[in-house]
């Protein structure tokens, strides 16, 4: 049942929801210099590379809930990664993508969102940023938002929130506090600031990747995300090497 949903949402939504080609991502390229110069300069980045520690990376993922390619990335490309190397990412995950948010408040001062897959995606662009703020736990939250993904097109049956946090073993105060979070204030406050990230990372297509800040590893990420973040670290961790 959700292969099929996820083909009928596939169709509807890639008309809308499109990541950058990776032939729009610039490659690495060299200007024409002489061996001896290339030599010294590949030798001196190899050296740089053994004596620069890193031993986390910071990844930032901005996405939406009902883009396919957002939700192709987080549960066959993040999830993985994060189960394997959890422990040496700094995460930061930012649900809003294409939404625009109102510069007024309603009576209960909660903010309202024009999302472009329609108000089931700002339900659910509510739903992952309520469960990132209440897990805290980043590894946590990637697992419960990908069931969410799984399980979840339109986002308006509570019954999915309770659904996913019973399956992932989420605390039942935790669940009954992501959904306070979606219905109250706290939701819309924590979407609104995920939109000014968004926007002030000029954010032009989904699911778009920085790593420690930078789009350079982006293209390779979409394919590999664990091979990218494993190539980061320095030391490699025993994950890396492991099947």
């Amino acid at each position: 049942m959700f292969k099929l949903m996820f083909v009928v949402l596939f169709l509807v939504g890639v008309a809308l929801c499109s990541p950058r080609p990776n032939n729009a991502i610039p490659a690495s390229t060299s200007s024409p210099t002489s061996t001896t110069s290339t030599t010294v300069d590949e030798t001196t980045k190899v050296a740089s590379k053994l004596t620069t520690l890193k031993e986390k990376v910071q990844l930032t993922i901005f996405y939406e809930t009902l883009c396919p390619y957002s939700i192709e990335f987080f549960v066959e490309k993040l999830e993985p990664a994060v189960l394997k190397l959890g422990s040496y990412l700094d995460l930061q995950l930012v649900p809003y993508g294409k939404a625009q948010t109102s510069n007024e408040t309603d009576s209960e001062g909660r903010y309202s969102f024009t999302c472009q897959h329609g108000a089931p995606e700002c339900r659910g662009n509510l739903a992952h940023a309520c469960a990132i703020d209440v897990l805290r736990n980043n590894t946590h939250a990637v697992i419960y938002n990908s069931c969410l993904m799984q399980s979840s097109f339109e986002y308006s049956d509570p019954e999915d929130i309770t659904r996913c946090g019973v399956s992932e073993k989420v605390p039942t105060k935790s669940i009954n506090d992501i959904g306070k979070c979606i219905n109250g204030t706290r939701g819309s406050t924590l979407l609104k600031s995920y939109g000014e990230i968004t926007k002030a990372n000029k954010v032009l297509f989904v699911p778009h990747l920085k790593f420690d800040g930078s789009t350079e590893h982006e293209r390779d990420a979409r394919n590999n995300l664990i091979t990218v973040v494993c190539n980061l670290l320095n030391p490699q961790p025993p994950a890396c090497h492991s099947t």
